[in-house]
């Protein structure tokens, strides 16, 4: 068995709380505004700059994704699963992310 590299793991584990954080910050945002006020300011700021954050987390999203196939074997299967669920999470995630934004920008007019 090979040994794991902590670094590439560390950084996919940095990437996964992240995500966790964005996607938190985001949804908060969007559906409850009134529920943290600083929260919906955060996420308007995040919005500002759509294009790069959806690049960022394109990558993060395809990190995860690479891992999980190329590393499927090394994992116990307990943590298999988790990480298929967590990865699979993030994927839907970010498309739903995506499609808002598209919407969004429709909506407003910076799409014709």
């Amino acid at each position: 068995m090979k040994k794991r590299d902590t670094t590439s793991g560390l950084m996919l584990w940095i990437a996964v709380i992240l995500l966790a954080v964005y996607n938190l910050v985001y949804w908060i945002g969007k559906f409850f505004p009134k529920f943290i006020p600083a929260v919906t300011e955060v996420r308007l700021s995040l919005v500002e700059h759509w294009g790069l954050m959806m690049f960022l987390e394109l990558l993060a999203v395809i990190s995860l994704f690479v891992d999980i196939v190329v590393r499927w074997d090394e994992f116990p299967k307990r943590e298999r699963n988790a990480r298929l669920l967590m990865t699979g999470f993030f994927v839907c995630a970010f498309m739903a992310r995506f499609g808002f934004g598209v919407m969004d920008m429709y909506m407003i007019g910076d799409v014709q």
